[in-house]
């Protein structure tokens, strides 16, 4: 309040019109100007923050993509999917996502790489975090992406990835196959506890036909429901064991392969366009915070 007193009376000492600049936007006017009187300081930290931005690009661990795809099956073009395959597929993608088949393709490759270890638990964890496994629409392929410190390893668990395939992949469905059995003999089971209860309600209901009118005006209605009822549970249950036998008939003979696979040349990360903008930015700001340490820039009025 003292210092805004002194400042209108030295305007109306000088013969001012206007009425004195408030003491906080004299401030921030200094402070502005005195920014903008050092922007030299400010363009050479920019510059020396893109330095490091370019140096970071060739200090910080490059690492490229691969992009692998694997074929369920053997459908042509335009053909139609059948159910079966695509649930092959979908399991296939499911069991490539699974700790054991990653498990088994990363000791594939650590075992083709001898002498690295310190370089394999790293190239490791990088292709455990990177893998993705997804389908491709509308067709019977699965793409398969993951990253690599370098083309060598990438190539390391492309051959680790096929030979996982081909190993296991019969193994995998022979398990699913047995499943489809075991399903289909439940089935059987069923149909015929369902037919013995069938036959046994029509050997009722002819009884109580021929028996005591009374007793057979209330008591058949309830009958003839309950063998509609088990006749109709008969041919579900039938109809899922036509499914069964369709699905039984072609799991086990749908092959997993890698069909096409891709090293790009080009790193991923980092990318030099993605490092200068936040290293500039941060160049500048070393420097704004090193002219405010020097006093170059403050924020209080100086005598």
């Amino acid at each position: 309040m003292g210092d805004n007193n002194l400042m209108n009376a030295a305007a109306r000492d000088n013969g001012a019109d206007a009425p004195a600049t408030p003491l906080g936007d004299y401030q921030r006017d200094i402070f502005w100007r005195r920014l903008f009187c050092n922007w030299k300081a400010l363009a050479i930290a920019a510059v020396f923050g893109i330095a490091c931005g370019i140096a970071a690009y060739f200090v910080v661990p490059k690492k490229w993509p691969a992009i692998l795809i694997v074929r369920v099956g053997d459908v042509r073009a335009g053909h139609e999917l059948k159910p079966e395959l695509l649930e092959q597929v979908s399991l296939t993608s499911e069991w490539m996502k699974s700790h054991e088949f990653v498990d088994a393709v990363v000791s594939s490759a650590n075992a083709a790489s001898p002498g690295q270890t310190d370089g394999a638990s790293r190239d490791a964890k990088l292709f455990r975090e990177s893998l993705t496994v997804r389908p491709i629409p509308g067709s019977q392929m699965l793409r398969v992406d993951y990253l690599g410190y370098s083309h060598y390893q990438l190539q390391a668990y492309l051959s680790a990835i096929g030979k996982q395939i081909r190993a296991s992949h019969d193994e995998v469905m022979d398990a699913r196959l047995e499943a489809l059995i075991d399903l289909r003999n439940k089935y059987d089971g069923e149909v015929a506890a369902e037919g013995r209860k069938f036959e046994s309600l029509g050997r009722k209901y002819n009884y109580v036909v021929r028996g005591d009118p009374d007793v057979s005006l209330w008591l058949a209605p309830q009958l003839r429901a309950e063998i509609s009822q088990s006749e109709l549970m008969i041919g579900i249950l039938r109809r899922s064991i036509d499914e069964l036998d369709d699905r039984i008939a072609l799991a086990g003979h749908y092959s997993a392969d890698v069909a096409q696979a891709e090293i790009l040349v080009q790193p991923v990360f980092p990318r030099l366009r993605n490092l200068l903008p936040p290293a500039m930015l941060l160049g500048i700001l070393c420097g704004f915070i090193f002219l405010v340490i020097r006093g170059k820039t403050r924020f209080v009025l100086l005598k």
